[in-house]
């Protein structure tokens, strides 16, 4: 689900073998391709594909995408299209690999999705994406006792001031003004994928894996001198 740069990228790799025994069977987007490098990656997963004796179906319908022979589902889309396709997958018994978990603040989808994917037998795999070791970290967590206190999480993450256009630290700070490391916003880990839903998958990630969307503390951080 979706063909932006993650999904152009993903298909590239999965074409050239680069990703075990699978290929690419389907792809449901908002608009049709571009004839240009993302046609090229398709003719590639086509080849691909028809190899593997499946054709490559490509389109904006999602109940035509729901008809084709698919096995694991790969959203890379963002919230919205995640909202649109999670449940109706796993309620089809079809596995659903997540990339916008931002959208599980939201406790009723999560209950919701988690219910469906127990009662259909799908499973419901979250990309940990930029965070390395979260294994480890929720492993971590786990070991405190119920008369332990909370762990105590926090995230940082650090990005160029041109990577914070289009959210809401363009309308509170002049990012094309900063000069040194300036914290953009402070707070749960709820209220970051709140604020920031383009910015909040690796915090949800840590949150979900470890002391909570609540607890978990996120710091969205900008510093010009370091790109």
């Amino acid at each position: 689900v979706g063909f932006g740069a993650i999904g152009v990228e993903v298909a590239r790799l999965v074409a050239a073998d680069r990703a075990g025994f699978c290929v690419v069977a389907s792809v449901l987007v908002r608009t049709l391709p571009r004839p240009d490098a993302e046609q090229s990656v398709l003719a590639a997963a086509a080849t691909a594909a028809s190899a593997a004796d499946t054709t490559l179906w490509v389109g904006t319908s999602k109940s035509e995408f729901m008809q084709q022979d698919w096995d694991l589902c790969v959203e890379m889309a963002g919230q919205p299209a995640a909202r649109a396709t999670a449940a109706e997958c796993l309620s089809a018994g079809r596995d659903y690999l997540m990339t916008s978990i931002g959208v599980l603040t939201d406790d009723a989808l999560r209950s919701e999705l988690e219910a469906t994917a127990e009662a259909s037998g799908a499973k419901l795999y979250l990309c940990a994406g930029a965070m390395p070791g979260v294994d480890w970290m929720a492993s971590a967590a786990l070991a405190h006792g119920k008369d332990d206190p909370p762990p105590k999480v926090t995230v940082t993450q650090l990005k160029p001031p041109k990577s914070w256009f289009g959210t809401p630290a363009e309308s509170s700070h002049r990012l094309n003004e900063l000069t040194e490391y300036t914290v953009l916003f402070e707070g749960s880990a709820r209220e970051a994928s709140s604020r920031f839903p383009k910015n909040s998958n690796v915090a949800t990630m840590l949150a979900l894996s470890t002391a909570g969307l609540d607890e978990t503390r996120v710091r969205l951080a900008t510093d010009p001198t370091n790109p």
